[in-house]
């Protein structure tokens, strides 16, 4: 004879088997992300004025400049002396960054 443990099982999932797949549809929506370099260059800054030293992402600096100067040309101008500035001595970075986080 059948077990009513197998019967009842056999009938939830024919109930609720078809009820797995239904259901609202998941939508997609691409949300296209903008750099921004005020934002990159302000949070460069921070780090190096609360301690950090200057490594690897001073190879950022030329494609920085030229990101900011396009979108605000006196920041970039002053960032882009700030470059030239720690490529001569990285060891005033921290005191550099400083007195140029006020103009971010």
């Amino acid at each position: 004879m059948i077990c009513m443990r197998t019967v009842l099982l056999a009938l939830a999932a024919l109930l609720l088997g078809p009820a797995a797949g239904c259901g609202p549809q998941v939508k997609t929506k691409v949300i296209e992300i903008k750099p921004d370099a005020v934002g990159e260059v302000r949070s460069m800054l921070q780090a190096y004025a609360d301690g950090q030293p200057v490594s690897s992402e001073a190879s950022m600096y030329d494609d920085l400049v030229t990101r900011l100067k396009a979108v605000d040309p006196d920041k970039g101008e002053a960032f882009a002396a700030f470059v030239a500035e720690t490529r001569k001595a990285p060891a005033g970075v921290s005191a550099r960054a400083k007195k140029l986080l006020g103009k971010f």
